[in-house]
């Protein structure tokens, strides 16, 4: 129930995509019908020119999760898997992934009911269920740790939870603007809980709901990620925490970058192998507006997990 008066910043953030991060994908059309694929489908891009080795759906149980593969596995290097943001395909790794391909194995999905893949019947959409998902799915195409977990946004609580349920196979942990378990408590502190509830809900909405709604999904990732935390489980794993530092804020929210910049503190506090960069040029999808800064930490994190 919409119980509220709105300042310019709430009514601006419900229109716009800013990192509360759960906004829609960059440019996608999220309020159509998923398309379907058959299980050799493949981009436009021709395989040579991309460093490919696979792309296709492939069956986790009963429905399917469009995955790429591209590169090969190289002695002492770990695969990279990109986990991307609420309701973005893994198309919004194609900066990235090619040129990572060429230094190690790298894995690009769709998680489910996104882009390529299938919804299963029945389904739920927290942290928990897409880390089990991702699991059965690297099962499947033969992709063994170690690994390195690149998370955008809503992504990188996706690859906290994994790395939780999964630590030995995971050696590593990039978060790109990502989100945070309290992050409405911090960015708008000045409202209500239910308020802060509803702003995300309706950025849910406004992205096609495709993978759930506050209630429950969005409520038990934050509970799944807080039961996590508790136990410290990150404190000797490397991590790096890649932050946009421009996102574009209104004057109305004067300290928006501020409150953002505490939260990518906490999670870079996650551990005590943690590097934090800032790029005060990028804002929420800073690996399109830098994709160099993503690979360049993906071979820097290579070297600290030797």
């Amino acid at each position: 129930m919409k119980r509220r008066s709105m300042a310019a910043v709430l009514s601006f953030l419900l229109t716009v995509s800013l990192p509360v991060p759960y906004a829609q994908g960059a440019g996608e059309d999220l309020s159509a019908p998923a398309p379907t694929a058959a299980a050799d489908s493949t981009t436009e891009r021709p395989v040579s020119q991309s460093g490919i080795v696979f792309q296709g759906k492939v069956d986790i149980g009963g429905y399917g999760l469009y995955v790429t593969i591209r590169g090969e596995r190289r002695e002492g290097l770990p695969t990279v898997v990109f986990e991307n943001g609420y309701g973005d395909s893994s198309g919004i790794w194609d900066a990235a992934a090619p040129e990572l391909a060429k230094v190690t194995q790298v894995v690009s999905y769709d998680r489910a009911n996104i882009g390529l893949s299938d919804a299963p019947s029945s389904a739920s959409y927290s942290a928990l269920d897409a880390a089990n998902r991702l699991n059965l799915l690297l099962k499947k195409t033969g992709v063994n740790g170690p690994l390195v977990l690149i998370g955008h946004s809503m992504g990188g609580l996706y690859i906290r939870e994994y790395a939780y349920l999964y630590p030995t196979s995971v050696k590593g942990l990039i978060f790109v603007d990502a989100s945070h378990e309290h992050m409405e408590d911090v960015l708008f502190p000045e409202y209500p809980v239910e308020t802060r509830r509803s702003i995300v809900e309706d950025d849910l909405v406004t992205s096609g709901g495709r993978e759930g709604h506050y209630y429950p999904d969005v409520d038990n990732t934050y509970r799944q990620i807080d039961q996590g935390r508790q136990t410290d489980f990150l404190r000797s794993v490397p991590i790096t925490v890649l932050s946009g530092g421009n996102h574009g804020y209104p004057d109305t929210f004067i300290d928006g970058e501020a409150r953002w910049a505490q939260l990518q503190r906490s999670l870079a506090a996650l551990s005590n192998d943690s590097v934090h960069v800032t790029d005060g040029n990028s804002g929420h999808y800073l690996h399109t507006q830098n994709p160099s800064l993503v690979v360049a930490s993906a071979v820097t994190m290579f070297g600290r997990i030797k």
